[in-house]
């Protein structure tokens, strides 16, 4: 069915303004592809991220992992000329179920890359290679050598994610399930027997509760390691995911990793 005015085509005129648009977003150096309309999604910035004067998401220098990890996509972005640099703010277990429904082109860091999460959900990484071991307080030294031996006592692990899964599954008895920094304050008042985070993340935790790290001892048993990634809803297609990845492995091998990973993720 024609559709037009005065004689004009306006079925013509949409496919002109999608050259013209595509024509500008190459010359000013944005690939229309990735320049589309994907939405970043993150989680657990509290104490470790800000708004600068122009509203954008930033990491507190030597804040620890989501710092660093901010710092990170936004030097992708940077160099992907994606613009406006925005970020969905949402606990972790609803911005996983958001990427999961794949209703719109979502992409949320930082998410474990997992075998069950395979065909779910696509990934780019890894941002950060991350163990997560059981933490003890110095004063209390338990002793353990495997998992095993601390699968009856007290255990407190963050609320709905990978900790509190594998807790769940290989049959510890007394898990409490909270946020990190409560789980840090538990331990010190001696709540709980374990507290357990991934070691690119405790001086981060501790700070933000206002605990010495001299206090706290690594037992030097670890639940499991794992890849930290962005994870992209499958309606993103394999070429974009594959030209945030290209992002990624130039920071890397530019050298920029290493500098933000001594600005935002170790500790002073």
């Amino acid at each position: 069915m024609e559709i037009s005015i005065n004689g004009i085509d306006l079925r013509e005129i949409s496919m002109i303004n999608k050259i013209v648009i595509t024509t500008l977003l190459i010359m000013l150096g944005l690939n229309p592809v990735v320049a589309a309309n994907i939405s970043f999604i993150t989680h657990s910035i509290e104490g470790k991220t800000f708004r600068d004067q122009n509203g954008e998401l930033r990491g507190i220098k030597n804040a620890g992992r989501r710092a660093f990890q901010v710092e990170l996509v936004r030097e992708m972005m940077i160099k992907l000329k994606v613009t406006p640099r925005n970020h969905i703010i949402v606990p972790f277990k609803r911005g996983l179920k958001m990427i999961k429904l794949n209703r719109k082109p979502y992409a949320m860091f930082n998410t474990s890359k997992r075998p069950d999460r395979i065909g779910k959900m696509k990934f780019v990484g890894p941002l950060t290679h991350d163990i997560v071991y059981l933490y003890e307080l110095k004063s209390n030294p338990s002793g353990i050598k495997t998992i095993e031996d601390a699968k009856n006592s007290g255990l407190c692990v963050n609320l709905g994610g990978n900790q509190d899964t594998f807790a769940t599954n290989n049959g510890f008895s007394n898990i409490i399930r909270t946020d990190y920094e409560q789980c840090f304050k538990m331990l010190v008042r001696k709540r709980v027997r374990f507290a357990t985070i991934s070691h690119l993340d405790l001086f981060g935790v501790l700070k933000n509760a206002n605990i010495n790290p001299g206090i706290i001892h690594n037992t030097a048993v670890y639940m499991f390691k794992s890849e930290g990634s962005i994870s992209f809803s499958n309606q993103v297609s394999d070429d974009v995911v594959n030209k945030w990845q290209s992002a990624l492995d130039e920071i890397k091998t530019s050298g920029k990793y290493e500098e933000l990973l001594k600005e935002y993720l170790y500790p002073k």
